[in-house]
């Protein structure tokens, strides 16, 4: 690989091409040339769909092994850390470690054990020894010169990046390898930590931070209790839960916002729910109500934009094809492609004229998405969906 592609892979290609990409991606190649064999799932004899599951395996951990090399060669070898970015020098709590180094952790356990025990293992007791500024909670570093980015410490900047590292990081390596490991350890202590600190006022106790950093919290919690029993987690998440169901519904405000980041509450409350549902009975039906009232309203201002959409891409007559599986599908993107690929720049194009942009798929797939984010009104979904339909009529 050249020093000038090497330049090119940021922590994004990272997470979304080769979490994202080794495993959902990697069907695009190998499935195409098994399709044409008559042999792909769909059909074909069961040696024939063993056989295209096991070359979408070997090509998903071909990729998986590619991106783990390219990483590797830029994690310190001495403290395990990796930067933020490819050529860069910021470990960052919230994104290096939870996003960038966890998923080089679960890589290599696939495909680079030894790796995985060794140099990236040491990152942790790095992070104990270098990272940990208020207690136990980490702050962001040089990886060069180990010092710490900001001159002064902030809880609340701790304690979002601690959440993040817990729930997008810790939490679902823990999940793969088990209890036992640097990583289990290092989730429990942090967790422990965020809640033993937890500072904003509620009348059900003190929060750990906003809305985002108690969504994730919920969700670690709840997966801790199931995981040890202890009912201190239960508590805690109780306690959030309390909050956000019985003192301040999100359905009750004035937005509601549905996006990676605000949307962590929505699935925590269902997990408090689900964790609620075996150990408390009588809890769990105060719950039930207000979290059914949040998802009845989650489903009427996330589904409504891109419903308009699926229908057009359904109702084409194949012309569009979607990406995801009717059951996968996102209500916050929408991708999809033309079935003739020769429009796709022409489709771009005159999208783009009519004020319809930043259309163009992820690299990594492809085709044609569309974000519709809070950000986007209804009335600009509704101008999408009628230039598809034009299109489409043009060029049928």
């Amino acid at each position: 690989m050249s020093e000038r592609a090497r330049g090119r892979i940021n922590r994004r290609q990272l997470v979304v091409g080769a979490v994202a990409g080794a495993s959902a991606a990697a069907l695009a190649g190998p499935a195409a040339s098994v399709a044409a064999r008559g042999e792909g799932p769909a059909g074909g004899s069961p040696w024939g769909k063993a056989e295209a599951r096991a070359e979408l395996n070997r090509e998903a951990l071909r990729r998986t092994d590619r991106v783990l090399r390219a990483w590797l060669r830029v994690v310190d070898p001495e403290t395990g850390l990796v930067p933020q970015e490819y050529d860069g020098h910021r470990w960052t709590v919230a994104n290096a470690a939870a996003d960038l180094y966890s998923s080089l952790v679960m890589h290599a356990s696939l495909v680079d054990r030894p790796a995985m025990n060794g140099v990236l293992r040491r990152a942790i007791a790095t992070e104990r020894k270098h990272a940990q500024r208020i207690g136990r909670l980490p702050d962001d570093l040089n990886v060069k010169t180990l010092r710490f980015l900001a001159e002064e410490p902030s809880l609340a900047r701790s304690m979002y990046g601690a959440s993040e590292w817990c729930r997008d990081g810790l939490l679902r390596i823990t999940e793969i390898l088990g209890p036992g490991t640097p990583w289990s350890e290092r989730l429990v202590e942090l967790a422990d930590e965020i809640m033993e600190r937890a500072q904003v006022p509620s009348p059900s106790g003190r929060l750990p931070g906003g809305i985002e950093v108690c969504g994730e919290m919920l969700q670690t919690l709840s997966r801790l209790h199931a995981m040890t029993g202890d009912k201190k987690y239960r508590a805690w998440a109780e306690r959030i839960g309390d909050h956000y169901l019985l003192e301040r519904p999100p359905q009750k405000s004035h937005r509601l916002r549905l996006r990676d980041h605000g949307g962590e509450i929505v699935s925590g409350l269902a997990e408090l729910y689900a964790m609620t549902s075996r150990a408390d009975q009588d809890k769990a039906a105060r719950y039930r109500g207000p979290l059914r009232d949040l998802l009845d309203r989650v489903l009427a201002v996330g589904r409504a934009p891109d419903g308009m959409l699926y229908d057009v891409i359904d109702g084409s007559g194949g012309f569009y094809l979607p990406h995801a599986q009717a059951n996968c599908r996102s209500i916050m993107n929408v991708p999809f492609r033309l079935a003739n690929a020769d429009l796709d720049a022409p489709f771009l194009d005159e999208a783009a004229g009519v004020g319809l942009a930043s259309l163009k798929g992820h690299r990594s797939v492809g085709g044609c998405r569309a974000s519709i984010y809070n950000a986007m009104p209804v009335e600009g979904v509704e101008a999408l969906r009628d230039f598809m339909l034009d299109f489409a009529k043009k060029n049928a």
